[in-house]
Protein backbone atom coordinates (compact mmCIF):
# COMPACT_ATOMS: atom_id res chain seq x y z
CA UNK A 1 0.00 0.00 0.00
CA UNK A 2 1.01 3.49 -1.03
CA UNK A 3 1.51 6.29 2.11
CA UNK A 4 2.39 9.58 1.35
CA UNK A 5 6.26 10.40 2.63
CA UNK A 6 6.11 13.28 5.37
CA UNK A 7 9.20 15.69 5.56
CA UNK A 8 10.31 17.90 8.60
CA UNK A 9 7.19 20.28 9.48
CA UNK A 10 6.88 23.48 11.79
CA UNK A 11 4.40 25.54 13.10
CA UNK A 12 5.94 28.19 10.21
CA UNK A 13 6.55 25.41 7.44
CA UNK A 14 3.33 22.62 7.68
CA UNK A 15 1.03 20.55 5.58
CA UNK A 16 -1.90 22.45 4.28
CA UNK A 17 -4.58 22.69 1.38
CA UNK A 18 -6.39 19.03 0.47
CA UNK A 19 -4.47 17.14 2.27
CA UNK A 20 -5.21 18.80 5.04
CA UNK A 21 -9.00 18.83 4.21
CA UNK A 22 -8.82 15.51 5.05
CA UNK A 23 -7.22 14.99 8.37
CA UNK A 24 -9.95 14.54 10.86
CA UNK A 25 -10.66 18.23 12.57
CA UNK A 26 -12.82 20.53 14.32
CA UNK A 27 -15.26 20.76 11.12
CA UNK A 28 -16.26 18.10 8.64
CA UNK A 29 -13.13 19.17 6.52
CA UNK A 30 -13.72 16.47 3.15
CA UNK A 31 -14.08 12.21 3.88
CA UNK A 32 -11.22 11.53 1.26
CA UNK A 33 -8.47 10.79 3.59
CA UNK A 34 -7.24 7.23 1.91
CA UNK A 35 -7.49 8.77 -1.20
CA UNK A 36 -5.57 11.55 -0.22
CA UNK A 37 -2.51 9.98 2.28
CA UNK A 38 -2.69 6.30 0.46
CA UNK A 39 -2.69 7.49 -2.58
CA UNK A 40 -0.41 5.96 -5.76
CA UNK A 41 -0.21 8.87 -7.76
CA UNK A 42 1.46 11.29 -4.94
CA UNK A 43 4.90 10.52 -2.84
CA UNK A 44 5.35 13.36 -0.66
CA UNK A 45 2.94 16.26 1.17
CA UNK A 46 2.43 19.57 -0.50
CA UNK A 47 3.99 21.95 2.00
CA UNK A 48 3.01 25.51 2.69
CA UNK A 49 4.47 28.34 4.51
CA UNK A 50 8.25 29.70 5.29
CA UNK A 51 10.46 28.79 2.49
CA UNK A 52 7.82 27.54 0.25
CA UNK A 53 5.56 28.49 -3.15
CA UNK A 54 2.24 28.87 -0.78
CA UNK A 55 2.98 30.91 1.83
CA UNK A 56 0.53 33.35 4.10
CA UNK A 57 2.25 33.65 7.21
CA UNK A 58 2.46 37.13 6.73
CA UNK A 59 -1.49 37.36 6.78
CA UNK A 60 -1.99 34.54 9.19
CA UNK A 61 0.74 33.82 11.17
CA UNK A 62 0.43 30.09 12.86
CA UNK A 63 -2.87 30.46 13.25
CA UNK A 64 -4.74 26.86 12.53
CA UNK A 65 -1.46 25.22 12.47
CA UNK A 66 -1.27 22.08 14.80
CA UNK A 67 0.55 19.42 15.90
CA UNK A 68 -1.39 16.71 13.99
CA UNK A 69 1.20 13.15 14.17
CA UNK A 70 -1.46 11.70 17.08
CA UNK A 71 -4.27 11.95 14.44
CA UNK A 72 -2.05 10.76 11.54
CA UNK A 73 -1.17 8.07 13.15
CA UNK A 74 -4.20 6.86 14.22
CA UNK A 75 -5.21 6.89 10.85
CA UNK A 76 -1.99 4.34 10.13
CA UNK A 77 0.01 7.30 8.65
CA UNK A 78 4.14 7.33 10.59
CA UNK A 79 6.39 10.04 10.57
CA UNK A 80 9.61 9.68 11.90
CA UNK A 81 9.41 13.16 12.71
CA UNK A 82 8.55 14.39 16.31
CA UNK A 83 5.67 16.57 15.35
CA UNK A 84 3.90 16.48 12.12
CA UNK A 85 2.54 20.61 11.86
CA UNK A 86 -0.90 20.85 9.57
CA UNK A 87 -3.33 23.52 9.25
CA UNK A 88 -6.75 23.24 10.48
CA UNK A 89 -9.81 23.09 7.77
CA UNK A 90 -9.94 27.01 8.45
CA UNK A 91 -6.31 27.61 7.17
CA UNK A 92 -5.98 25.03 4.75
CA UNK A 93 -9.15 27.08 3.05
CA UNK A 94 -7.50 30.40 3.40
CA UNK A 95 -4.59 28.69 2.01
CA UNK A 96 -5.99 27.32 -1.04
CA UNK A 97 -7.98 30.61 -1.35
CA UNK A 98 -5.02 32.55 -1.55
CA UNK A 99 -3.47 30.89 -4.21
CA UNK A 100 -6.64 30.37 -5.93
CA UNK A 101 -6.54 34.18 -6.24
CA UNK A 102 -3.09 34.15 -7.12
CA UNK A 103 -3.78 32.47 -10.44
CA UNK A 104 -7.30 34.53 -10.68
CA UNK A 105 -8.76 31.11 -10.74
CA UNK A 106 -11.21 30.16 -7.65
CA UNK A 107 -12.75 27.33 -8.98
CA UNK A 108 -11.15 25.06 -6.35
CA UNK A 109 -12.42 26.89 -3.78
CA UNK A 110 -16.23 27.18 -4.69
CA UNK A 111 -18.64 25.63 -2.23
CA UNK A 112 -16.14 25.47 0.70
CA UNK A 113 -17.65 27.11 2.95
CA UNK A 114 -20.83 24.91 2.45
CA UNK A 115 -18.58 21.84 1.76
CA UNK A 116 -16.12 22.07 4.88
CA UNK A 117 -17.73 24.05 7.54
CA UNK A 118 -21.20 22.98 9.24
CA UNK A 119 -22.22 26.27 11.37
CA UNK A 120 -23.63 29.46 9.65
CA UNK A 121 -20.62 31.01 13.01
CA UNK A 122 -17.78 28.79 11.07
CA UNK A 123 -18.89 30.08 7.56
CA UNK A 124 -19.11 33.30 8.44
CA UNK A 125 -15.83 33.16 10.10
CA UNK A 126 -14.15 31.86 7.09
CA UNK A 127 -15.38 34.59 5.10
CA UNK A 128 -14.09 37.10 7.73
CA UNK A 129 -10.47 35.41 7.99
CA UNK A 130 -10.56 35.60 3.91
CA UNK A 131 -11.27 38.96 3.43
CA UNK A 132 -7.85 40.05 5.33
CA UNK A 133 -6.07 39.12 2.18
CA UNK A 134 -7.83 41.81 0.10
CA UNK A 135 -5.31 44.18 1.75
CA UNK A 136 -2.98 45.22 -1.52
CA UNK A 137 0.45 44.24 0.05
CA UNK A 138 -1.13 40.78 -0.04
CA UNK A 139 -2.60 40.62 -3.38
CA UNK A 140 -2.80 42.31 -6.79
CA UNK A 141 -5.70 44.87 -8.04
CA UNK A 142 -7.19 41.86 -9.95
CA UNK A 143 -6.36 39.20 -7.80
CA UNK A 144 -8.54 40.83 -4.78
CA UNK A 145 -11.34 41.22 -7.41
CA UNK A 146 -11.18 37.25 -8.11
CA UNK A 147 -11.06 36.90 -4.19
CA UNK A 148 -13.52 39.41 -3.64
CA UNK A 149 -16.06 38.25 -5.80
CA UNK A 150 -15.42 34.38 -4.42
CA UNK A 151 -16.26 35.67 -0.88
CA UNK A 152 -19.33 37.71 -2.03
CA UNK A 153 -20.72 33.93 -3.80
CA UNK A 154 -20.06 32.02 -0.94
CA UNK A 155 -22.01 34.47 0.86
CA UNK A 156 -25.41 34.33 -0.86
CA UNK A 157 -25.81 30.87 0.42
CA UNK A 158 -24.73 31.94 4.09
CA UNK A 159 -26.63 34.66 4.24
CA UNK A 160 -29.78 33.60 2.49
CA UNK A 161 -29.34 35.91 -1.06
CA UNK A 162 -27.49 38.74 0.81
CA UNK A 163 -23.98 38.96 -0.20
CA UNK A 164 -21.28 39.53 2.11
CA UNK A 165 -20.13 43.17 2.24
CA UNK A 166 -16.49 42.88 1.70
Amino acid sequence: MYKLTIPKTTMQTYISGTQALNVPDETSGDWHFYTVWFSPFEETVTLYGEGQERNTNEIYGTFGIYDKKAVLERYGISSETPEVYVANHYRAILDLAYCCAKRKRMNPVIGGTMDYFDTEEQKTMILELAAKMLDVKYLAEDEQAALKDWIQKESIHIYRGEPYDV
